[in-house]
């Protein structure tokens, strides 16, 4: 039996104020998923997740790593904790990977940003106690995997699962559509260039700080001038309802037909996180069917985000 909970996030949440009717729209959608997860009671969790140049920069950037010790790194206010994780369950899981095909990288210091510590925060009350494992996907940097790549992990992550027996909840995070200023190598300065290579890990405080800063003005600047900054594309409503229709249809043959460009010229350069979802879809189809409980999507501007939420159970 799985339970899935898809859900985006933004390290905006807790910086720029949203309207009352979508900020009182997004708590109910979330006290609903804790709801949920809190009955569902898990013996045994997955994040599939992206990171923003925190914990994996171009020093080293593989495309699947899976945690066997991990914290988080308090990004945009976001709680400081140590993840809960079997070395145990964590090695049996690469195993599992390996023996299917893969090639994931094991970190006994996986230090995770928002992209973690958001969605665990938002779901249970004490995120530190809950069973997980921890599974990044390349989502941000040059060369990304298809996205049929992270739909197979899923289906082989799913099937470790099964095998334990255990009430296994399967989380996804990021997406969907957005498109943040973040420079890529082929354009960005030698300033910028330094930073991809180093990370945000370890900078000065004030300079993360600032940066950070940045990123909220982006925000606001974004929900102001709609579709009118330089260097940003509009959020795309249609084509993230879209995706979630494929996903909630478990639709894998219309799943393996997006191509790269086609989420980036459609949804941005950062919807390809919408690979999380596809992941963790694919882990819940090898449980067998599955019936969509709830689904919630709001265009949220101000956070930099197509915001939306997918819970689903196998039977």
């Amino acid at each position: 039996m799985a339970l899935l909970q898809c859900l985006s996030h933004s390290p905006l949440m807790d910086i720029n104020p949203v309207s009352s009717e979508i900020d009182q729209a997004v708590r109910m959608a979330l006290v609903e998923a804790r709801t949920a997860a809190a009955a569902y009671d898990p013996e045994i969790c997955v994040i599939f997740f992206p990171d923003h140049y925190n914990a994996f920069s171009y020093k080293n950037m593989p495309q699947i790593c899976i945690g066997a010790k991990a914290r988080t790194v308090g990004d945009y206010g976001t709680r400081i904790f140590s993840l809960k994780i079997s070395e145990e369950m964590a090695l049996a899981a690469l195993e599992s990977l390996l023996e299917a095909g893969f090639d994931p990288a094991i970190s006994y210091d996986m230090q995770v940003d928002h992209a973690v510590a958001q969605p665990l925060t938002l779901l249970f009350q004490d995120p530190s106690e809950v069973p997980i494992i921890p599974v990044f996907i390349n989502c941000a940097a040059i060369p990304l995997a298809p996205l049929a790549r992270s739909w197979d992990l899923g289906v082989a992550f799913g099937n470790f699962l099964r095998s334990l027996g255990k009430r296994a909840l399967i989380l996804g995070s990021g997406g969907l559509s957005h498109d943040p200023p973040i420079p890529r190598m082929s354009n960005a300065s030698v300033a910028q260039r330094e930073r991809l290579i180093a990370g945000n890990l370890g900078v000065a405080a004030e300079d993360e700080a600032a940066r950070q800063a940045r990123v909220s003005q982006f925000g606001r600047d974004f929900a102001g001038k709609r579709g009118d900054v330089p260097g940003m594309q509009d959020l795309n409503p249609v084509w993230d309802n879209d995706f979630m229709d494929r996903l909630g249809d478990a639709d894998e043959e219309e799943i393996r037909r997006i191509k790269n460009r086609d989420i980036e010229e459609q949804a941005g350069r950062s919807a390809h996180e919408v690979r999380a979802w596809a992941a963790a879809f694919g882990a819940l189809t090898a449980f067998g069917p599955f019936r969509v409980e709830d689904r919630f999507y709001r265009e949220i501007p101000e956070w930099i985000a197509g915001f939306g939420m997918i819970r689903a159970r196998s039977y």
